[in-house]
């Protein structure tokens, strides 16, 4: 059985982590994709997001 230990240091990182990608979004969003948190890991204090993105159509690309 694993033990999970909640550290409420944490849930408030992590919420500020996607409140702040939650301000990015539209920007990412405008450009045809998106963001998503991942994980946190605590003890490197590194982020993990999964960037999102569709390849344009070529009638996107194509020019007038």
């Amino acid at each position: 059985m694993v033990h999970w230990q909640i550290n409420m240091e944490n849930i408030d990182i992590i919420q500020q982590i996607k409140d702040t990608l939650d301000k990015i979004r539209p920007f990412i969003v405008r450009d045809g994709g998106d963001i998503e948190f991942s994980r946190f890991d605590e003890k490197s204090g590194i982020v993990y997001i999964c960037l999102l993105y569709t390849s344009p159509s070529p009638r996107d690309t194509e020019r007038s």
